[in-house]
């Protein structure tokens, strides 16, 4: 078992009456449900949270039926209904080699290298970077120690990409992805040498977590296309045009998603999905953190997929595409 982070001797559950402005003037589906989670606390930036265990800030990612995969790539088609029934909080930016060097300490574990080399440069990675070289097995041993989880495919994508499905996190145009994340080794030019790739966005490898403001995904989170991929949850399947309701995958080898600072824009699009064993590392894969919210409405509907989706659709009549997978569900 993994040791649980070292908390402090009291973690007041947040109130209303406590609730910044920002918080407030949210619509009520489009927040939390109160009271947070233990541990979690309202951040100073609108939209922000704070998680006390590890340091994660959070964003929250609200539920709802989106189209999930893209028909043009092989590893991502066909596109198919999904409905995510329950919102959860996300990190709002990639687990930074600070947060994971405290937990490789607190756990007595030894930490990856920070120096990589790449076609012939040698970097070194700061505080601030993303952590990389890191397993399956170590990123979900960090969540565990963290009280958190790794996001499942389904609910990265839907905080990658919308309910209206937006080809990046940005939106549906490539021209502006030099603004607007991290490629690294092929950000600019055909010529991927490092002075090209430093003219570019002024970063030749790794850049430090949230550098790309402009970038934020429809929940604000940050960094979802680029900087490092991100191990999920779920294991691979293949997609089928089925509808599907909270898909997690146990088992099996696990997905990554986003793409990296080496990769080309062109494949860190917001369905981009690839995978390999648990055990496999490399310089341009890290993760991010889920957490689940008991206080979420969805926490309490039935395990059945035809019957939570109905629960769901009880809850947010309004949302159509969920209204179509009840309706394909119910013919099955």
């Amino acid at each position: 078992p993994v040791a649980q982070a070292s908390t402090p001797a009291s973690s007041p559950t947040p109130s209303e009456a406590e609730a910044p402005e920002w918080f407030l003037a949210l619509a009520p589906d489009q927040r939390p449900a109160l009271p947070l989670p233990e541990g979690v606390t309202w951040g100073e930036t609108p939209g922000d949270y704070l998680h006390a265990r590890d340091g994660s800030r959070l964003v929250w990612v609200t539920p709802g039926a989106f189209r999930m995969g893209w028909d043009e790539d092989e590893r991502c088609k066909p596109s198919h209904p999904v409905l995510v029934t329950r919102g959860f909080f996300l990190g709002k930016l990639e687990v930074t080699w600070a947060q994971f060097d405290r937990f490789c300490q607190e756990t007595d574990r030894s930490s990856p290298s920070r120096t990589y080399t790449y076609r012939g440069d040698t970097y070194q990675a700061k505080d601030e970077h993303p952590v990389f070289s890191v397993t399956w097995y170590d990123a979900d041993a960090y969540c565990q120690w963290a009280g958190l989880r790794l996001p499942s495919e389904a609910e990265w994508e839907l905080a990658a990409r919308g309910r209206e499905g937006r080809f990046y996190p940005w939106g549906h145009d490539i021209r502006p992805a030099l603004e607007n994340g991290n490629f690294g080794a092929y950000s600019s030019k055909a010529d991927s040498s490092k002075d090209a790739r430093e003219e570019a966005d002024g970063y030749p490898w790794l850049a430090p977590v949230g550098s790309f403001p402009s970038g934020a995904s429809p929940c604000g989170a940050l960094d979802m296309s680029g900087n490092v991929a991100e191990w999920v949850a779920c294991g691979h399947v293949d997609y089928t045009p089925a509808a599907r309701v909270d898909p997690r995958i146990p088992g099996g080898r696990p997905v990554w998603r986003g793409g990296g600072w080496s990769n080309h824009p062109v494949i860190t699009h917001a369905t981009y999905r690839r995978w390999g064993g648990k055990r496999f590392k490399g310089g341009s894969l890290g993760f991010r953190v889920a957490l689940s919210h008991s206080g979420d409405p969805g926490a309490g509907y039935p395990a059945d997929p035809l019957a939570r989706a109905k629960a769901y659709l009880d809850d947010h009549g309004g949302d159509r595409e969920a209204a179509r997978i009840v309706a394909e569900l119910s013919r099955e």
